[in-house]
């Protein structure tokens, strides 16, 4: 049971700090990733990679999850009709950076989500939100419309377009998975998720030894000045 699992997991935590050796077998992504300093990926038996636990995740996921949830369907979707809905999301999709769906993007360019949402009921405490994963489930971070005063009154029944961008330069390569919501106060009326690839097209995206670790890249500004 959970309470079961948290005791392993914490028997193991504290073991992973002692100097011991453990060999640490799992599907479990976010475990293998705060446990692991070193990662072997079989495949039928055979030691497919053997490298930090970054790269084995996304190779991982590349190998299994992406090929069930990677489709020509999945990459614009449309969800069938719901008057039940305060607030429905009638399609989702994410663009590249010459506007076509796609679920693989290079970070050297931003990536568009576009909605489609109908509101049926106008409501004052409306709003939409967008939250996003890395591969082991971790939250990366999210946006909401209310952050920001509004400009346009959308909360009017109707259907509208939603447009919103994630800048360039940010995601390193690996897996993905976008949240998008539609809530009223703190209760989610509808949510639909997405899941995509990010591929490294920048220089600064790469390390010695190999792709940098974590999710995001930091084009930050390294200003260097003489103390002479």
């Amino acid at each position: 049971d959970i309470e079961f699992q948290r005791k392993c997991m914490g028997k193991l935590d504290e073991q992973a700090t002692d100097g011991k050796t453990i060999i640490f077998v799992s599907h479990n992504m976010g475990a293998i990733k705060r446990l692991c300093s070193e990662v072997i990926l079989l495949d039928e038996g055979e030691i497919s990679i053997k490298s930090d636990p970054d790269t084995a995740i996304n190779e991982y996921l590349a190998n299994s999850q992406t090929t069930n949830a990677f489709n020509s369907e999945a990459i614009d979707q449309y969800f069938d009709n719901d008057p039940s809905k305060t607030i429905q999301i009638k399609r989702i999709k994410l663009l590249n950076e010459i506007g076509q769906p796609s679920y693989v993007f290079n970070n050297k360019y931003p990536i568009d989500l576009e909605m489609e949402i109908e509101v049926r009921e106008k409501r004052q405490d409306a709003y939409l939100g967008c939250v996003m994963y890395t591969s082991d489930d971790t939250i990366l971070g999210g946006s909401q419309t209310n952050d920001l005063e509004q400009k346009f009154e959308w909360r009017k029944p109707g259907t509208y377009v939603v447009k919103l961008r994630f800048p360039a330069d940010v995601y390193n390569a690996g897996i993905y998975r976008l949240g998008a919501f539609a809530a009223l106060s703190s209760d989610a009326t509808d949510r639909r998720d997405i899941s995509f690839q990010v591929i490294n097209g920048q220089p600064f995206g790469q390390s010695v030894g190999g792709s940098r670790r974590g999710a995001l890249l930091l084009p930050l500004k390294w200003e260097f000045i003489n103390s002479k």
